[in-house]
């Protein structure tokens, strides 16, 4: 009030300013209150007008919104600092799954036997350095197919394949000929359990 008299002008408090409005029976009710100048004719101060309003549903509403907003940037934080976590986990496990695929790499290229994985259908994985050795097939080479063509007589090596992954058991392919030498093929599944059930993924040949 003081400034609308010796300044002339409307002032205006809003619920957000949070004045309140003491009853006589000792109740807070919140109040915007807007004060104006109460100006004659010619413009002489003559006193001045205050209006109370009552603000207590937008004071309600306003708690009410940054209750949500505070909910709402905890869950973020929180989603936030999981999704940070989750990154250092899957950098962590990739790191380690490298780390774990570089062991077995070194270990089947130490073999002295050939070794070849493949998949379902008998496509090549991955093949140790024995192989290309004991083959004479290169690398960007090395096929079943190809390998199965130069053994005398030519084999398909895919129906053994099926074979142990349909009986699920190791067939032996002994003593085949191949660049006037004897070889033993030991061929394997391999299974990977999934809910509690053994699933082939893949068959080994050791040659």
């Amino acid at each position: 009030i003081s400034i609308t008299l010796s300044e002339k002008k409307k002032v205006n408090i809003k619920f957000n300013d949070n004045y309140d409005y003491l009853t006589y029976k000792d109740v807070r009710i919140p109040v915007a209150i807007s004060t104006s100048p109460l100006l004659d004719t010619d413009q002489t101060l003559s006193g001045a007008i205050v209006i109370f309003n009552d603000v207590t549903h937008e004071r309600e509403e306003n708690a009410i919104i940054e209750n949500k907003v505070l909910t709402r940037t905890k869950e973020l934080h929180e989603k936030n600092t999981a999704l940070e976590l989750a990154k250092t986990q899957i950098s962590e496990g990739w790191l380690s799954l490298q780390q774990e695929k570089a062991r077995l790499a070194a270990s089947i290229n130490s073999l002295l036997v050939g070794f070849v994985m493949t998949d379902i259908d008998g496509s090549v994985i991955t093949a140790n350095h024995s192989t290309y050795r004991i083959t004479g097939i290169a690398q960007t080479e090395f096929t079943i197919e190809k390998f199965g063509d130069l053994l005398n007589p030519k084999i398909d090596l895919h129906e053994f394949f099926d074979q142990a992954l349909k009986e699920k058991k190791v067939v032996q392919v002994k003593e085949v000929m191949f660049n006037e030498r004897y070889l033993h093929l030991t061929i394997a599944p391999v299974s990977l359990e999934q809910f509690g059930k053994l699933t082939n993924i893949g068959v080994v040949m050791l040659i």
